[in-house]
């Protein structure tokens, strides 16, 4: 709910973060840069030119930009909020989540993670900053969180993790498999799609955050709303270049 909704027809305006300009040109993030320069360019490196600011490298969390040596040691692919609830592989079994939960019941977790609701959703923000705690403790800086469309992102509370924890976490921008895609997924072009991505990456959603990785995007079937993804990945991927 506070990522760019996705429960209205998508109507996005050109905005400083468009595609259009430049979406024919080769060398996507870079001739971004030459366009636009005030646009950041997600870790893309460009040559300092007349009238265009040199870009630094660096990654783009949940509380701002961090210089790329002040990433420290990385957790590349992380869920610390997140409602998996799209996987429960049989509806039938939510009943479960009424019953205490008995430890000698994990081996069904074991054989179907998705069995239970339980284990499909983690929404405590005590319980992530819990769990971060070791990592920070050995020395671990940056958490990468890639919790996209469909999988319940909630950018307020990585900004509260980050902020108590002390680490950097960057949050992940783009849409899920198909069973968690909805109808204005399926029903939205790639360049509307990449859009959003875009505007993601470069304004942030209503808390004022912005995502600073493309991912998780995920591909089950294939199915047509999934290639459809990835090729709107690769168009805001070219323009950003995150």
């Amino acid at each position: 709910p506070v990522m760019t909704p996705l429960n209205s027809p998508l109507k996005l305006p050109v905005t400083a973060c468009s595609i259009r300009p430049w979406r024919h040109f080769a060398g996507g993030a870079l001739w971004a840069a030459k366009l636009q320069p005030d646009l950041p360019i997600l870790g893309t490196p460009t040559q300092p030119s007349s009238g265009h600011r040199y870009m630094e490298r660096f990654a783009r969390t949940v509380l701002g930009d961090v210089a790329a040596d002040d990433l420290g040691s990385v957790l590349a692919h992380e869920h610390l909020i997140i409602d998996f609830s799209c996987r429960l592989s049989d509806e039938n079994l939510l009943e479960r989540a009424d019953r205490e939960f008995d430890i000698s019941q994990r081996w069904l977790l074991v054989e179907n993670p998705a069995s239970d609701i339980r284990n499909l959703v983690r929404d405590s923000v005590e319980d992530s900053i819990d769990e971060l705690a070791p990592f920070a403790d050995a020395g671990g800086r940056t958490i990468v969180d890639v919790t996209t469309q469909g999988l319940g992102p909630n950018r307020s509370a990585l900004q509260e993790v980050a902020t108590r924890s002390g680490l950097n976490i960057i949050a992940g921008t783009g849409f899920y498999v198909h069973r968690c895609h909805t109808d204005v997924v399926h029903e939205a072009s790639a360049e509307e799609l990449a859009e959003v991505m875009i505007r993601d990456l470069c304004e942030g959603d209503a808390t004022g955050a912005r995502a600073g990785v493309i991912g998780e995007i995920g591909v089950d079937g294939p199915e047509t709303c999934e290639i459809k993804t990835v090729d709107a990945t690769a168009i805001a991927s070219r323009v950003t270049g995150a």
